[in-house]
């Protein structure tokens, strides 16, 4: 839709970055795109992601991109993204991540970004409770239990248990510990674990960026790294996982969680009310 940044955000400026409040959420940085008369053509907005993964380097998030003037969509957007994946390279991101319309896709593919997975989003506003013995059941053959991630939890696998969904390649302990102290410190971001107290290791794990959408006009919930111990699979941990960090979403006063899944996970997420949005879009550095 057409609209000037003022109207989205409240902030104008020259091309350029402006760091837009945090509250509850991730740390944004906006950037925009100024006509000759000072008005607001573009803008888009960049979420930094620390990871445990590809040897503690950072994803970056692009969120919020809106043109207003359709007839130089494409000089606009280019634009933008230069701007953006540029910082993102600076902040030690090996690749960035936009979600998109499929009429949008034509747009974004000659900047380098390609069709990844499909994104998926459910509405936290009406998603229902889950019944009491649902929530509260867990499988029998372990003794699970559901927390944040801590700094001790290096030693119980955590690692380990990254490696089985992607590249995690050299991380020490020292590297996860100043990791973990990185994300600590951004109350947007949560990494929530099941630990098995029989055996001491974490046996699946999900993290959660929430991060301002003017869209939504809210938090929204980016929900990543879902992965249950291969050992483990089929005894319902992936349903306490996920039905753990979308309870920590509405507790953040996220109003919608999304993530980026392949198509024979989707039967999965449909359950937990998660529908087919967009088009999931990376660029790799």
């Amino acid at each position: 839709h057409e609209a000037t940044y003022e109207d989205l955000l409240g902030i104008q400026g020259q091309t350029g970055k402006s760091r837009a409040p945090s509250h509850k959420g991730t740390m944004l940085s906006v950037y925009v795109v100024v006509d000759e008369e000072r008005a607001v053509v573009g803008t888009a907005t960049l979420a930094i992601e620390p990871k445990f993964t590809h040897e503690c380097q950072s994803v970056g998030h692009v969120l919020d991109v809106v043109v207003g003037d359709r007839e130089r969509e494409l000089e606009i957007v280019a634009a933008l993204m230069a701007k953006i994946t540029a910082h993102a390279k600076a902040e030690g991101c090996y690749k960035c991540l936009m979600d998109c319309r499929p009429e949008q896709v034509g747009l974004v593919k000659p900047l380098g970004f390609k069709p990844k997975e499909d994104q998926m989003a459910v509405d936290l506003t009406a998603h229902g409770k889950r019944k009491e013995n649902e929530e509260k059941s867990h499988p029998k053959a372990l003794a699970p239990r559901s927390r944040a991630l801590e700094d001790g939890d290096y030693a119980k696998n955590f690692m380990g248990l990254l490696s089985q969904l992607t590249s995690c390649g050299t991380v020490t302990e020292n590297d996860f510990h100043e990791r973990w102290q990185l994300r600590q410190k951004n109350q947007g971001q949560v990494c929530i674990v099941v630990e098995d107290t029989k055996s001491k290791h974490i046996v699946a794990t999900a993290s959660l960026m929430a991060a301002h959408h003017h869209d939504a006009k809210g938090l929204v919930g980016h929900i990543e790294d879902v992965v249950v111990d291969s050992k483990a699979r089929g005894q319902g941990l992936g349903r306490v996982i996920i039905g753990e960090i979308l309870r920590v979403a509405k507790e953040r006063g996220c109003c919608q969680c999304v993530l980026n899944c392949s198509e024979k996970n989707m039967p999965f997420y449909a359950k937990h009310g998660f529908r087919k949005a967009k088009v999931g879009m990376a660029l790799y550095f």
